[in-house]
């Protein structure tokens, strides 16, 4: 399994028309556990001025996956 550092913009990339395709397609791969997210203080800091629907998002990620 890899484990990737990712920031904020990532978790903003699954509702930005750009990058929905690439960034569905990682996130599938996060769900089914074949990466394992690195997860700091700054990404959660910086998701306090998040639109809502990111950070609901961000709530449906497993913590063991972090």
């Amino acid at each position: 399994m890899k484990t990737i550092y990712i920031d904020t913009s990532v978790f903003g990339g699954k509702f930005d028309i750009e990058f929905q395709y690439w960034t569905d397609r990682f996130f599938k791969k996060v769900f089914s556990s074949k990466i394992r997210l690195i997860y700091s203080d700054v990404a959660d800091d910086e998701l306090v001025n998040a639109p809502q629907k990111v950070k609901d998002f961000v709530k449906t990620i497993p913590k063991k996956i972090f």
